[in-house]
């Protein structure tokens, strides 16, 4: 995954019952996902939060919805593993800008899933910042959602995802001009340059963009799998550059002979990620630590590129985890739980992270500069009590859902103790639930 790792982001599916009567036997068709929208400080209702439901295979947005007044939204949605992100003008999204790794979950028709409040917690930038809302037209479609819509203003960049109606919005941009650009597999802007100058406080409304569908550009490349990675078809994602978010619509799988294409690219800048799936293998971390991501970039000129691809064999997780088919958190029953691996050859320090539901760092891991955020864990250790430095940003809460991740090092003596990742877990294990 990205950054910080991990990792990223509609049609609503319409939830019926087959059969006419109301005592029909047929089974339904959806499931029914229900959550609230909370501030972090008191828990109060959110209203109006922008939130959007993620299919988690292809990272392709479903369906969006703003909160009522209590901070409720509910998605139908068909069986599946999906993953939700939240924002709000003035608070801090869900997950977290540039790389937070949402939690994933799991759902089967018929069922109802209530997921963990999403607290959205107070932005102290975001002050005298304002935003923007929109549709997004496509001509030759009549598809208008899940368009990844990204605002640049100098080096910065904010982004948001279309709902099945083309609408979208913006939340907390700081004073400034943005040029607005928007993405999507097998289609491309057509309406040049749109762009809209915020002023603090204000709140654009309005903003039109269009697109059209478009053959785009080729990404092909070739899958090495290093120090016994397994060889296994693998996922290949393209990622926006600026936000790391996942573009909508450019995922692919390789094939038997270990290659992979992606059509439909359009101009742009972007990242290609691969091996996001629990398949035994990881992005080789030992390249992206010496040579950075894997990047590749299209001109409208452009219209095909080659670009090989890395993985390396995972840090196989012991507990407390989810098995690698399903998403279903394990339990734990202290909030002082020890997580457990097996060793990985030639490591010199592990790092162990973990992350809330809402993508949040809780305790451990490394910051973007790569410098170790806990107490040194030895090469000779297997496994590590929560929190067993102290450094922990906050305490595990009995019924709060969690992920760990552990991470294999082999620099431990360099200042600052920077990392020299060679390998890591798998993003969609150590899933787990303390049990209250």
């Amino acid at each position: 995954m990205l950054n910080g790792k991990t990792v990223l982001l509609g049609i609503m599916a319409s939830g019926l019952w087959l059969g006419c009567s109301s005592k029909s036997t047929e089974p339904k068709t959806d499931a029914d996902i229900t959550g609230r929208v909370l501030r972090q400080e008191d828990s109060t209702a959110i209203s109006g939060a922008n939130v959007l439901l993620f299919d988690a295979n292809t990272n392709s947005p479903v369906a969006r919805v703003l909160t009522n007044v209590q901070g409720n939204f509910s998605f139908k949605a068909p069986s599946g593993i999906y993953y939700l992100t939240a924002a709000a003008q003035g608070r801090i999204p869900s997950p977290p800008l540039k790389g937070g790794k949402p939690l994933p979950f799991q759902v089967s028709a018929g069922g109802i899933y209530p997921r963990p409040p999403i607290y959205l917690d107070a932005d102290s930038t975001a002050v005298g910042a304002g935003g923007m809302s929109g549709t997004v037209s496509v001509s030759g479609s009549a598809n208008r959602g899940g368009i990844l819509i990204v605002a640049i203003s100098g080096v910065m960049a904010y982004s948001t995802v279309t709902g099945a109606d083309g609408f979208f919005i913006l939340y907390n941009l700081p004073p400034g001009t943005y040029t607005l650009q928007g993405y999507k597999g097998g289609l491309a802007q057509d309406t040049g340059v749109v762009s809209r100058t915020v002023s603090a406080g204000g709140i654009i409304a309005n903003v039109s963009m269009g697109m059209s569908v478009y053959a785009g550009k080729t990404l092909q490349g070739t899958i090495t799998f290093l120090a016994g990675g397994t060889a296994k078809p693998t996922d290949v994602t393209l990622v926006n550059l600026l936000t790391l978010d996942p573009i909508p619509g450019l995922q692919t799988m390789s094939d038997s002979s270990r290659n992979y294409i992606l059509r439909g690219i359009p101009p742009g800048d972007y990242i290609a990620w691969a091996s996001y799936f629990n398949d035994d293998n990881v992005m080789d971390p030992d390249r992206i630590q010496k040579f950075g991501l894997d990047t590749v970039s299209f001109l409208p000129s452009d219209t095909a590129k080659t670009l090989d691809l890395d993985v390396t064999n995972a840090i196989s997780m012991i507990s407390p985890t989810n098995p690698a088919d399903t998403l279903y958190p394990a339990t734990v029953t202290t909030l002082t739980p020890t997580f457990k691996w097996n060793p990985y050859p030639s490591t010199q320090e592990y790092v162990v992270a973990v992350f809330d539901a809402n993508g949040t760092r809780v305790w451990g891991g490394y910051n973007t500069a790569g410098v170790i955020l806990h107490a040194p864990i030895p090469a000779n250790t297997d496994s590590v009590r929560f929190n067993f430095d102290g450094s922990a940003l906050m305490p595990l809460k009995a019924g709060g859902i969690y992920t760990w991740k552990v991470y294999a090092d082999q620099n431990p003596n360099s200042p600052g103790r920077v990392v020299t990742l060679i390998s890591s877990s798998e993003d969609l294990r150590g899933i787990f639930k303390v049990v209250p």
